[in-house]
């Protein structure tokens, strides 16, 4: 079902009124009115233009306006971070047992690469995808970073003991692989060797996924800069679906490598693979990408 609502592509934030009383409800509405039909929607995808962070200065500034319309089964949440309830599970979602909906968009700089996520997509679904799972650890970072470094390594050896291709640089350099990706990890610009030529020169295969442990990788979809290394760059660069965040979410709420990549490979959506992995939700979460593609 198609929601249409106005808005401009170069404007990119919703204020907390706007998003309580125009948006959420219209998307409320019509995930009701199909159920009560007796359609169950559990995937929400907002398109090129629909704005992405909440402003105006009220309880859910900073915010992203996908993670607030997870809650659209139901009323208006409560500010989070709320625990997620589909956090760890490797089965198919359904709306009516996790009591929300998994929110994803086809966005990007531009026109053409939303049309490459579709492309991807399509690409990528069902075909069993050969190609390098690769992981990018900082071995630099201390105390409660750690955690993510761990991640990364799980990931790679669980894959690796699977029989995929799994890969994993343990050195400080910043390393951009040769070969397209099915997979990828790092630190993004958080590395303390991060270099932007090797960032932009990472490629990948259709039906590839990818996250970064960066703070603000969201904060530009549509447009260049943004301070720290931005996820549109690898829409650009050819991934089929990523994560990211608007604001600082913190590392807790970063999808945790080693469930989203069982995910995947246990033949789960895209979508469903990164949503599966985040434990926090209703706070600065992105996901890009057509939430239906099935790779595995």
């Amino acid at each position: 079902m198609l929601v249409a609502l106005n808005s401009d592509p170069s404007t990119y934030t919703i204020l907390q009124t706007d998003l309580q009383n125009t948006l959420f409800p219209a998307v409320a509405h019509a995930i009701a009115s199909l159920h009560s039909a007796g359609t169950r929607i559990d995937f929400v995808v907002m398109m090129y233009g629909m704005p992405y962070l909440i402003t105006g200065g009220g309880t859910f500034n900073g915010y992203s306006v996908d993670g607030v319309l997870t809650q659209s089964t139901g009323a208006f949440p409560v500010p989070g971070p709320l625990n997620n309830p589909y956090f760890g599970s490797a089965t198919a979602f359904s709306s009516d047992t996790y009591h929300m909906v998994l929110v994803t968009r086809l966005d990007g700089r531009s026109i053409a690469d939303v049309s490459g996520l579709m492309q991807n997509g399509l690409a990528g679904d069902s075909t069993k995808p050969h190609g390098e799972f690769f992981f990018d650890v900082d071995p630099t970072k201390g105390d409660g970073y750690t955690i993510f470094n761990t991640a990364m390594q799980t990931a790679q050896a669980n894959l690796a003991a699977a029989g995929y291709d799994a890969e994993i640089d343990n050195t400080t350099a910043f390393v951009a692989p040769p070969n397209p990706l099915i997979g990828y990890v790092s630190w993004g610009s958080n590395d303390a060797h991060f270099s932007l030529a090797a960032y932009h020169a990472l490629t990948f295969k259709p039906g590839a996924i990818a996250e970064t442990a960066v703070s603000t990788s969201a904060s530009n979809i549509r447009t260049p800069g943004g301070g720290q290394s931005q996820i549109a760059d690898l829409i650009h660069q050819g991934v089929t679906a990523v994560h990211g965040d608007v604001t600082e979410p913190y590392l807790a709420a970063i999808p945790d490598p080693p469930t989203v990549f069982h995910s995947l490979t246990a033949g789960r959506t895209t979508g469903e693979s990164l949503y599966s992995g985040m434990s926090w939700i209703v706070w600065k979460e992105i996901v890009i990408g057509d939430p239906l593609c099935t790779p595995y």
